[in-house]
């Protein structure tokens, strides 16, 4: 008798440990990097690395890529990217892509659109050929597998986005829907109520908002908060003479309860993802929050 309540004993544990193994790996980070007034996203998954933007300062005395995001990406030991996303070829967004490309060996970029009189994308694709580093075109549809159960789908720019709003980049955005383990979050890039609105139409819940054009009065809109309906949102965004984070933005996200996080406030935000749980982390206020389960 002793020896069947051993065998079952070891059994039990062995169960237990084959139900626990094989989510031990199962863990993704996503940091909103503080990069001023700008955005630049780390996406941890897998043993990859990929960069949503890479933030760049709008003055030239200042430059973002060699000040800030090189030595924090050295300094967290990550020497190569196997994915850089453009969202739009604003200097906040992409004016330290080619610092980047000098000093961080990059596998991929992908953007959304092409913009031949733009210096900056100029800059970009001459840089990018310099380096030997491949240029992918994602439209609205595309999807990209980062890892086991973890994917992104293009949501924005179409054919159409493109050939009706190509004088507002904002608007031509790259607007990403990451799904990792269940949990959806959304990165809107700089787009403004038109595409918002145009979101609606392809609306899902999601669990983090990666907020629109750093909050300004243009963005986040009453049908998109309402339609997505965010638990948490994140405003990459520093000192700025555009009012941004806007006051009604706020209120808004205050009134439907949605948790905000700031750069401005709170410094590098940490978010990290596993199959049935979250944790939200932030480098300079001492907040920490632990997701329930799905």
């Amino acid at each position: 008798i002793y020896e069947n309540k051993v065998i079952i004993y070891c059994l039990m544990i062995f169960v237990l440990l084959f139900s626990i193994v094989p989510n031990l790996g199962e863990e993704m980070e996503i940091r909103f990097i503080d990069v001023g007034q700008g955005d630049s996203i780390l996406i941890k998954v897998k043993g990859k690395d990929f960069l949503i933007d890479t933030g760049g300062s709008l003055f030239e005395n200042f430059d973002v890529g060699e000040s800030i995001l090189v030595p924090y990406l050295m300094k967290e030991g990550i020497f190569s990217l196997d994915g850089v996303f453009i969202t739009h070829f604003h200097e906040d967004h992409a004016n330290s892509l080619p610092y980047l490309l000098e000093n961080i060996g990059v596998k991929r970029i992908f953007i959304g659109y092409e913009r031949e009189e733009s210096k900056l994308y100029s800059n970009i694709i001459k840089s990018a050929n310099i380096h030997n580093v491949p240029i992918y075109l994602m439209k609205s549809g595309d999807t990209l597998n980062l890892g086991k159960g973890v994917y992104i789908k293009v949501l924005n720019p179409s054919d159409e986005i493109i050939s009706k709003y190509g004088d507002n980049e904002n608007n031509l955005s790259m607007v990403l829907l990451l799904n990792s383990y269940n949990y959806k979050t959304l990165f809107a890039g700089d787009i403004e109520g038109e595409i918002e609105r145009n979101l609606v139409e392809k609306c899902e819940k999601i669990h983090f908002l990666k907020v629109p054009h750093h909050g300004s009065n243009t963005s986040s809109s009453e049908e998109l908060l309402n339609s997505f309906s965010p638990n948490y949102a994140f405003i990459s965004v520093g000192n700025n003479n555009f009012g941004h984070p806007n006051e009604d933005v706020l209120n808004r996200f205050e009134e439907r309860k949605i948790k905000v996080f700031r750069t401005d406030e709170s410094g590098m935000i940490s978010l990290c993802i596993k199959p049935n749980q979250y944790y939200i982390n932030t480098f300079i206020a001492d907040k920490y929050s632990i997701g329930d389960l799905i």
